[in-house]
């Protein structure tokens, strides 16, 4: 068996036969220092006896990768079960049965602060949800953008509709709410622009679109009965943003009073 670990090639010849005894394995470490005996190497203190038949090789010299590899893992499977869970809270008795063949759907959009003139990341993130999130059985499906100028000169909701728009072809029909400045204005600026709709969603990154949902259970219970799951939760998407947004996120939801946000 040979191997390359930390600049040194290892060569080692391991009896099968338990009867063999120690000092007549064959083996030998080659190094660039020349080479020593499997028994001078192994009374040398780097390399263990594992067992009676085996010489074990060198530890993991990277330990530090390991664990920093270990972390990253489990930040992002935070980030992943947090959204996942987050996207199916606080929805109303129309999640049941959605909007349905011949009803009707709002969807509302929530802004991210968006300085220059073109949709950022973020935004751009949040028009593609809320596209996939359109029921093709409803019998009509309204987008709802909100977002004022809070970064920028153009508002957030013209560069989410001409993201919509212009660049993934959207042609439906569109409301906007270009004045709000927090996600609580743009609940309460985009309540009149879905009351008609029989189904509401609510989209952005999952745990901000529940924040969106408690909002409006607090401001209008009778619309929020009406709530449905949109579709901006999606397994590996946003990946590196999630543990971040999920830390703030939660936060901002245990700031909330209990009932229903």
């Amino acid at each position: 068996m040979s191997n390359y670990l930390g600049g040194a090639y290892f060569f080692t010849c391991v009896s099968t036969d338990p009867s063999w005894p120690f000092s007549t394995i064959e083996s030998t470490v080659k190094t660039y220092r020349g080479a020593v005996t499997t028994q001078e190497y192994l009374e040398s203190g780097r390399l263990q006896l594992k067992d009676a038949n085996y010489a074990g090789l060198v530890p993991n010299p990277f330990p530090g990768l390991v664990a920093a590899g270990a972390t990253i893992a489990a930040l992002l499977a935070f980030g992943e079960v947090t959204h996942w869970r987050a996207s199916r809270r606080r929805l109303g008795i129309g999640n049941l049965t959605g909007a349905g063949t011949g009803q009707t759907e709002a969807i509302v959009v929530l802004g991210y602060k968006n300085r220059g003139h073109r949709a950022n990341y973020m935004n751009r993130y949040r028009v593609r949800a809320a596209l996939r999130s359109v029921d093709r059985s409803a019998r009509e499906s309204v987008l709802v953008f909100c977002g004022g100028p809070v970064s920028g000169e153009v508002s957030e909701a013209e560069l989410m509709e001409d993201f919509a728009r212009k660049a993934l072809g959207y042609t439906g029909p569109s409301k906007l709410d270009t004045a709000s400045k927090s996600t609580w204005e743009n609940i309460q600026n985009a309540i009149p622009l879905v009351e008609p709709a029989d189904t509401i969603k609510i989209v952005s990154n999952s745990l901000h679109a529940e924040k969106g949902r408690a909002y409006l259970w607090r401001l209008r219970p009778d619309l929020a009965s009406r709530l449905v799951k949109g579709a901006d939760y999606r397994t590996g998407e946003i990946v590196f943003v999630k543990p971040f947004a999920a830390l703030l996120g939660l936060k901002n939801l245990l700031a909330l009073p209990t009932a229903h946000g």
